[in-house]
């Protein structure tokens, strides 16, 4: 006997959802078991921020102008009417989502600029100098040779002067002045002194002479083409000498057994068969006063 009424609690259980969906029908409204089941479903659904609506958007107005949108998304088949306007709706023209014009979708934030890697100093490198080699003692230097060739005419040359700063000390020469070619090296008998003369075909432009600290010489003639033997010994004496062209100039460097130092040069006119001539003295260099002079 109380089988009958737990059958009919079950059966009305059972037919209570029929029921309520009858009756929203009959009341014009859109209400259905599985509509409220795929409702739910889409709700438990990770929400993408790209299609949230901006402020202003109209769901309902949106859906109650566009049947077919409705459908699609009672049916499941869209998840919400501002991702039919995102997908088609806009270029459409669908109607009904905003009051006036259509808004403008939100762009998404920009991604981050990774910032640029720091820039490490380049390590310094130390660089060793070597002191430049000491100076022999000096000697006194050779007699000259018999088989010299003297020079009588020459005067006494004028004295060396100071020297002076080497940006000073180099003038470019002016474009409109041909060069000086050096046709010939010789020497010349002098007391006490080596005499070293240049032949040239021109007057020569010429630097005081310089005492290098290897215990060599060195003579800068500006604007000067050396066509003469470039290196070789010098005649009746134990020096050699050598020739550095550096672009328009050229650079004599003197060097021997014995270290030089500059006594006097003299530049001369031509003279009966001789031609321009630049007469270099030097004598053997004494060492500096409080320093003993190494073996």
């Amino acid at each position: 006997m109380s089988l009958l009424p737990n059958i009919l609690r079950l059966l009305l259980l059972l037919l209570t959802p029929l029921w309520l969906s009858l009756a929203a029908q009959g009341l014009g409204l859109r209400w259905s078991l599985p509509t409220v089941l795929s409702d739910w479903l889409h709700l438990e659904k990770t929400v993408d921020p790209a299609t949230l609506p901006p402020p202003g958007w109209r769901e309902s107005g949106y859906l109650a102008a566009n049947p077919d949108v409705a459908a699609a998304v009672r049916d499941g088949r869209m998840s919400s009417g501002y991702t039919h306007y995102l997908q088609s709706g806009r270029a459409e023209n669908r109607p009904g989502g905003f009051p006036t014009a259509s808004a403008p979708v939100p762009a998404p934030p920009p991604a981050p600029v990774p910032a640029p890697p720091p820039v490490l100093p380049s390590p310094r490198t130390t660089a060793s100098v070597e002191p430049p080699p000491a100076s022999p003692a000096a000697a006194p230097l050779p007699k000259p040779r018999p088989d010299a060739q003297p020079d009588p005419a020459l005067p006494p040359p004028r004295p060396v002067p100071s020297p002076v700063p080497e940006a000073a000390a180099s003038p470019k020469p002016a474009a409109t002045v041909p060069a000086a070619h050096v046709a010939r090296i010789r020497t010349g008998n002098s007391d006490g002194a080596v005499r070293i003369i240049l032949d040239l075909d021109r007057a020569p432009r010429f630097e005081p002479p310089v005492r290098r600290p290897d215990g060599s010489l060195a003579v800068t003639l500006p604007g000067t083409e050396w066509r003469a033997t470039p290196s070789g010994r010098l005649p009746a004496t134990e020096f050699t000498y050598r020739v550095e062209s550096t672009g328009a100039s050229s650079r004599l460097i003197v060097k021997g057994p014995k270290p030089l130092a500059p006594k006097a040069i003299a530049a001369l006119p031509p003279d009966e068969e001789r031609g321009h001539r630049l007469v270099i003295d030097a004598v053997a260099a004494t060492p500096v006063q409080g320093k003993p002079a190494r073996p």
